[in-house]
């Protein structure tokens, strides 16, 4: 895989020595309880295990993640991840230990992925969700040019019934008519 810079953060594969870094900011119950997916508590070898997985879901083209880094530092901030569906969509996740919330970090992370799924996938469009009362997620999005276009009931990791997302969505059109700063 490649590696994405910025002048302020870098996007770049994850190794195995970020697995102890992911299990700590993740599972941090901050983060924790706006992810879907991630388990709280976070358990032990978790994240080496889905760390292990990222080269081959990479190599089949069906997911790219990448470790969200300060620059110059390298220190592990977060993750970003695509799933491409060639001629359809992407669909764009991320998180961002706590601690570095409210820096503009994780939306120049979503620009990077933007510019990755429009300029060298090709894809049409990107699309996500995010939980309807994380306010903060929402606003990343909306500076990225994506714009709210439903809401879904989703399962929320292995508690019982379903959390209200909001629906987001940006065209490669939208993007490239948005003004760059």
């Amino acid at each position: 895989m490649f590696r994405i810079e910025t002048n302020r953060i870098a996007l770049r594969p994850f190794t195995a020595e970020d697995a102890a870094l992911v299990q700590r900011l993740a599972g941090d119950w901050k983060v924790a309880r706006t992810l879907a997916l991630v388990p709280h508590p976070y358990p032990d070898g978790l994240a080496a295990q889905w760390i292990a997985t990222h080269r081959d879901l990479a190599k089949a083209g069906t997911e790219y993640i990448f470790a969200i880094t300060r620059q110059p530092d390298d220190e592990l901030m977060g993750a970003i991840s695509l799933r491409p569906r060639p001629g359809k969509f992407g669909a764009l996740g991320y998180w961002l230990g706590h601690k570095y919330w409210g820096r503009g970090y994780a939306t120049e992370a979503v620009q990077c992925m933007e510019a990755v799924a429009f300029d060298w996938l090709n894809l049409p469009s990107l699309t996500t969700t995010a939980l309807k009362e994380n306010k903060a997620s929402h606003r990343v999005l909306e500076k990225s040019c994506f714009r709210k276009t439903g809401m879904t009931h989703l399962a929320f990791r292995d508690e019982p019934g379903v959390k209200p997302f909001l629906v987001f969505r940006v065209t490669r059109e939208e993007w490239a008519a948005a003004p760059r700063a």
